[in-house]
């Protein structure tokens, strides 16, 4: 028997004994799935001995089945009836509290990466590192922390156990990603035993006959030319009665022998022919069932990931299968169950499916049910003593079990014959207050059960209560749920009432149906629950709801079907409300902002402005404090068209809301003072947005006839009018980055910041570019970011994006500093991401593929579209192509998918326009953004 040990924190030597935990209420258990959970769970005595240290985020020490001592962060601690039941989880789990914000490896062995993640972790932990895996692998983790990344959902990207098909092994302060765990020592098991002990799960999905598929034969071009087929590749023995015929295809296989190879490679390796299928095993109801011990021996043998070969008598064959889940008793040092299986990943999804749910909830028995199981099972083992007795000593015909050897003396009796079954607590003569008669009756005090099965209860009440403070009585046609009492007999029965399920009458006094209702002071509620003890209200009647003023509340998203809703009195939406059909109001609407198509309609103007290319600027996310402000409005209108640039008045109101978002039209509004050359905020109200106007206009003007785009423009209105000319000369496209180089070089210098000294600034723009700070006395370089938050901007072109929506545009169009090299030289595109590492990729226009191949050392996986108007669009990094070239696509038809591949820092769609194709030179390429709104 090996002893379960409790410590306050984890011990600098493993090998130290903790407080022994010696009184357990049942029988302790570590359960652990391959590359799932691994966990610890137990129930432990109210006063057992060193019971004070069980606390969450202490820890536990137990033996698991490969005689290891594995560790045990305790995780909850819930108090029941009579003893504390105890969770913890294995302490390789508390790297899960541990983040990585970016790791990745091009090419590296199963240590590499895993080198590499412990180097990337936030903060320094006791774990190691480790893998035997050799195979190279491409591997990214952004944001997660190193237990999802290896396991889990890795921030949405495909975990590190799936891409190297490896097992990860917690081995206290090891954590370990293995090619296999366990081993294959050519164990043979025949589980084709009809045993309820066994469950056996088969899956239909395997084929003995297949339908192979291959290309075009080489060198035919013929476009009405059907692929190649075989049919049918069949294993010896197949015949009609037991025939199951699938379909695989190669379009790389151009011959009718390569296809047949490659055919028999499906059953030779991949084992098509072979069900999934899982032996879930109850050791404990094996051991106990004589006739089959050795079958029992047999698999006790067995550790975890070990790989045993079980006779399938349903089917005939013999399957490879491995030990992919198991449930130990650490203090006994034997299995409680076991499952087998030859496939992992349909395993692990079959056991979350609803059978196994209401499996897992039939045999989650009260505490009392257990201790009433715990009680019956320690009286027959014979561990609280006992005497068995046959009588007459020939051709007995009774069982007589007895606390005394001698019947004469015996005063507790079990006895067993054609009569019946019973039990006496006065001797062999009884009277037997317990007993199972042969006629079908049963005779009991109080009965301990689990499920009671077609029994029809019929009497003056029946009573139900739960371990802390509620009860359920059925009394008179009625449910009452009330506060718990412990009742003696019929006459205290009730505790004070909480509601009930009753019956209703109409006004003839004859019964129309029945209601739920509650006292005064205690909710009603429908609740919608996580599976783990954790609900919330869906509909809620309020402790205030009375019969004279009746309340509700619904929580949560619901729909109304087949029919009209009417509210007879006012109704107040405290959140967004969205029709997605028409809507007819019939009286007056009042409104502090109107949207129609995500652009915000403003009083007495178009709400937005069309550029000198065809681009529009549509003021959007404005606050209602200036839109819904008449004389701002006003003399925005008034402004723009006196100097000539009512086509950006949505770039106006931008303005303002970088420039001072709480105006309330009397101060600043436009913060155009200094513009004038007058001392900040001289200007207020009307005079400020006619400056504002007229210095916008000044710009807009000296950006149009030096050729810098409307951000550097804006930009200009932050940093002054010398920086027009100063982008100009570096080809005239804003980017942060340029803007960084003049406030830092530039501005700051001038105003006597000469050592680039910085301040934090933290908005979601700063954010977003990674540049969370400004250079003192250098204005704002995020500045023309900023104003884009507050328009949308609509080019006019026959483009589309290339990615679904929503679209997040990661580096823009123009010079940079290289993240991989550090150069600084230009970025020909514009990089795009939607939160879907693997997007398909669409050809933004129709046209034709003029370059699709792999480019390692500069695009990766890279695809050229030439479009009827002479340009050309590439299509960088993609992880796959659909396309080669010479053919022919439409506007939206995929092409590839997103990836990293070629110099990438992650996975993204480096998008280009240019001219002069298919190989330009770096004046040949446009920003994509004069094309398409982003």
């Amino acid at each position: 028997m090996s002893l379960v040990y409790v410590y306050e924190e984890m011990p600098a030597d493993l090998e130290t004994n903790g407080h022994a935990l010696i009184d357990w209420a049942d029988l302790p258990e570590i359960n652990r799935i391959l590359n799932g959970d691994y966990t610890f769970y137990g129930n432990y005595s109210l006063d057992g001995q060193n019971v004070e240290y069980l606390k969450e985020d202490n820890f536990i020490r137990a033996e698991d089945e490969d005689g290891k001592m594995k560790y045990f962060e305790i995780k909850k601690v819930t108090k029941n009836l009579n003893s504390f039941s105890v969770t913890g989880r294995a302490i390789g789990y508390m790297l899960s509290r541990n983040f990585i914000e970016n790791s990745f490896t091009q090419n590296g062995t199963g240590s590499i990466i895993m080198s590499r993640l412990k180097a990337a972790l936030a903060f320094e932990q006791p774990f190691s590192f480790e893998s035997d895996i050799q195979t190279v692998h491409q591997f990214t983790v952004k944001q997660t922390n190193p237990v999802d990344a290896v396991i889990g959902s890795n921030n949405g990207n495909e975990n590190l156990a799936s891409i190297t098909a490896g097992e990860l092994d917690m081995d206290n302060y090891r954590f370990r990603l293995l090619s296999r765990i366990g081993k294959d020592n050519g164990y043979r098991v025949d589980l084709g035993v009809n045993l309820e002990s066994i469950e056996e799960e088969i899956d239909g999905n395997y084929y003995n006959s297949l339908y192979l598929i291959g290309g075009v034969p080489e060198g035919d071009y013929d476009e009405d030319k059907e692929p190649i087929t075989y049919k049918y590749l069949e294993l010896t023995g197949v015949t009609d009665k037991n025939r199951r015929i699938g379909k695989y295809e190669n379009s790389e296989l151009t011959t009718v022998e390569e296809l047949k190879k490659w055919g028999q490679s499906k059953f030779d390796v991949d084992r098509v022919h072979e069900p999934s299928i899982t032996h879930t095993v109850s050791m404990v109801q094996l051991e106990n069932t004589m006739e089959y011990e050795d079958l029992y021996d047999d698999i006790a043998r067995l550790h975890f990931g070990d790989t045993c070969y079980c006779k399938v008598a349903k089917l005939g064959i013999e399957v490879a299968e491995r030990m992919i889940e198991y449930t130990w008793y650490p203090t006994l040092g034997k299995y409680k169950s076991v499952t087998l299986g030859n496939d992992i990943e349909f395993y692990t999804n079959a056991t979350a499916t609803e059978t196994a749910k209401l499996r897992q909830k039939v045999e989650s028995r009260t505490e009392l049910m257990v201790e009433a199981v715990r009680n019956a099972s320690s009286w027959i083992t014979g561990t609280k003593g006992g005497y068995v007795r046959m009588r007459p000593e020939k051709a007995p015909s009774e069982i007589l079990i007895m606390d005394k050897p001698s019947v004469a003396d015996a005063q507790k009796v079990w006895r067993w014959n054609l009569g019946g079954l019973g039990y006496s607590n006065n001797g062999v003569n009884g009277p037997y207050g317990l007993a199972m008669t042969q006629d079908g009756a049963i005779v009991a005090d109080f009965i301990t059960a689990g499920i009671l099965s077609g029994i029809l209860v019929q009497g003056v009440a029946l009573k139900t209560l739960d371990d802390k403070s509620f009860q359920v009585v059925v009394e008179g046609g009625k449910v009452s749920f009330e506060k718990k009492v412990v009742s003696t007999g019929l006459d205290d029965v009730h505790g004070e009432s909480l509601g009930a399920i009753t019956s209703t009458y109409g006004a003839d006094k004859n019964i129309n149906g029945f209601a739920i209702w509650k006292e005064p002071n205690y909710i009603f509620s429908i609740n919608t629950g996580d599976g783990n003890g954790k609900s919330v209200a869906v509909f809620q009647i309020p402790k205030e709801s009375t019969p004279d003023d009746p309340l509700y509340r619904l929580s949560g998203e619901g729909t109304f079907r087949n029919g009209k809703i009417t509210f007879e009195d006012d109704v107040v939406f405290n959140a967004n409300v969205e029709f997605k059909k028409d809507v007819k109001i019939a009286g007056r609407l009042d409104s502090g902002s109107v949207y129609i198509g995500d652009q915000q309609v403003y009083p007495g103007g178009s709400g937005g402005g069309v550029g000198p290319s065809g681009a529009t600027y549509d003021p959007i996310n404005i606050g209602s404090n200036i839109t819904g402000n008449a004389n701002i409005v006003a003399w925005l209108e008034k402004y723009t068209k006196l100097y000539g640039i009512s086509d950006y008045i949505g770039l106006a109101y931008a303005l303002i809301m970088v420039e001072n978002p709480s105006t309330d039209g009397t101060d600043d509004i436009m913060q155009s003072s200094e513009s004038a050359g007058l001392a900040p905020n001289t200007l207020s109200g009307e005079a400020s947005v006619k400056q504002g106007c007229k210095h916008l206009a000044q710009q807009i003007k000296n950006g149009q006839d030096q050729n810098v785009d409307i951000w550097g423009v804006m930009q200009g209105y932050n940093f002054g009018s010398a920086y027009i000319p100063w982008l100009s000369n570096r080809g005239g496209v804003n980017t942060t980055d340029l803007a960084e180089v003049y406030s830092r070089t530039v501005v700051a210098p001038s105003l006597g910041n000469t050592t680039g000294a910085t301040y934090p600034y933290v908005n979601a723009v700063s954010q977003a570019d990674g540049r969370t700070y400004l250079y003192v006395n250098g204005g704002n370089f995020h500045y023309a970011a900023m104003i884009r938050q507050y328009v949308k901007v609509n080019e006019s072109s026959g483009y589309v994006v290339p990615i679904s929506k929503p679209v997040t545009v990661t580096s823009e169009f123009g010079y940079r500093y290289h993240p991989i090299t550090g150069s600084y030289e230009l970025h020909n595109g514009i990089d795009l991401v939607n939160g879907n590492a693997t997007t398909p990729i669409y050809a933004s226009a129709a046209g034709e593929v003029v370059i699709a191949g792999s480019y390692p050392d500069w695009y990766g996986n890279y695809v050229v579209i030439k479009h009827s108007d002479g340009l050309y669009t590439g299509y960088a990094h993609q992880s796959q192509l659909r396309v080669s070239v010479g053919d022919t696509v439409n506007q939206g038809q995929q092409i590839g998918n997103m990836g990293t591949t070629g110099p990438s820092t992650g996975p993204h769609l480096h998008f280009q326009f240019f001219t002069n194709g298919p190989w330009p030179s770096n004046s040949d390429f446009i920003n994509p953004r004069e094309h398409i709104n982003f």
